[in-house]
């Protein structure tokens, strides 16, 4: 609890509103992470996917390279690690940027190479190095990911509101 309202009060709102707008601008989405911040990356595809924005995960060094190679001005690469060393996202955000792409950082500690990288920051300051308790920095990646979401959603809620309902069509044909 004291991580996520750590997490909550360290968050900009102007940062917040920047970030929303070039999102919803972008052309292409792409998010990068490795280990279990890749499994956040794949989450930030799915939030972003439930809204309609063109959005892909990707968290193997190689095929990350490749995709963040193809970007160029005009769409968005998101590096999400806890550490902000993690070479998948942090070289993937040194290819978009050299391509032109918009480059966001989602990391635990400000003063990294993820962060270097990152046009556009979001910092959680998480403390944690114990690899017991990496999973708070999960629900930290996790948390900033909704707000973004949220932040979309509240200024364009009627054209996303369809988009939301034909994810969940989609999703419920998954269901028996």
């Amino acid at each position: 609890m004291q991580a996520l309202d750590e997490t909550v009060s360290r968050l900009n709102g102007k940062m917040l509103e920047r970030i929303a707008d070039t999102i919803v601008a972008a052309n292409r989405i792409c998010f990068f992470g490795h280990g279990g911040s890749g499994t956040t990356a794949q989450v930030g595809q799915i939030l972003f996917m439930q809204i309609g924005l063109p959005a892909v995960y990707f968290s193997e060094i190689s095929t990350s390279a490749m995709a963040a190679a193809q970007l160029k001005k005009g769409d968005v690469a998101i590096g999400i690690s806890s550490s902000g060393s993690a070479k998948t996202p942090v070289d993937a955000l040194k290819i978009a940027r050299a391509k032109t792409a918009t480059t966001i950082g989602i990391t635990g500690f400000g003063r990294s190479p993820l962060a270097y990288h990152s046009d556009l920051l979001l910092n959680y300051n998480q403390y944690v190095e114990d690899l017991r308790f990496m999973h708070i920095s999960r629900i930290c990646e996790i948390s900033i990911l909704g707000i973004i979401q949220n932040c979309i959603l509240s200024r364009n809620f009627v054209k996303m509101s369809n988009e939301m309902k034909n994810a969940k069509d989609a999703f419920m044909g998954a269901r028996y």
